[in-house]
């Protein structure tokens, strides 16, 4: 069974209307329009908990509480469905962008446990990676390799001489 999502109050309803022209039958709700709003202004234990229930996976741009929320949840041994948040790279009205994240997520995680999982969209990606293709998941990365003279050219790796200091 794939993943069903629901955007949060901080997500605007352009991310749904975003998600459903990239793939029509992208199981995505906003908040207000999921039970007739009931947990519009909800708190946020309450608001896991209910999603919990309907085993629905929270998206939201609110990295301040969600997560120790959701943590405290896993703790108490209650538990939550899963939450998605977007970093904030991702600006809060690039739809497009996040809708492409959304559904490349969607795609690879279909078969996950999300019980008790937060994800942070864009996926975080070593410093050091290359990226051999196209896509948010499932890419392929490789170590760069480089070549005898460019490593003599990092400045970073040299060590500084010190300079003596003299005391008046």
């Amino acid at each position: 069974m794939k993943a069903s999502f629901l955007a949060d109050e901080n997500t605007s309803h352009r991310l749904v209307a975003a998600c459903r022209r990239l793939d029509v039958g992208f199981p995505i709700v906003h908040l207000s329009d999921w039970r007739d709003g009931a947990y519009l202004s909800a708190k946020d234990p309450a608001l896991l908990m209910a999603l919990r229930e309907s085993k629905m996976i929270l998206v939201s741009f609110d990295r301040a509480s969600i997560p120790m929320h959701a943590g405290t949840l896993t703790r108490e041994g209650l538990g939550h469905a899963g939450v998605v948040l977007f970093r904030s790279s991702v600006p809060t009205v690039a739809y497009g962008e996040q809708a492409r994240l959304l559904l490349g997520l969607w795609r690879e995680a279909h078969d996950w446990d999300w019980a008790d999982r937060i994800e942070y969209l864009p996926p975080t990606i070593p410093s050091f990676a290359v990226a051999e293709s196209e896509g948010n998941y499932g890419k392929v990365f490789r170590k760069p390799t480089f070549a005898p003279s460019a490593k003599a050219a990092m400045p970073w790796k040299r060590k500084k001489a010190r300079m003596p200091v003299q005391v008046p």
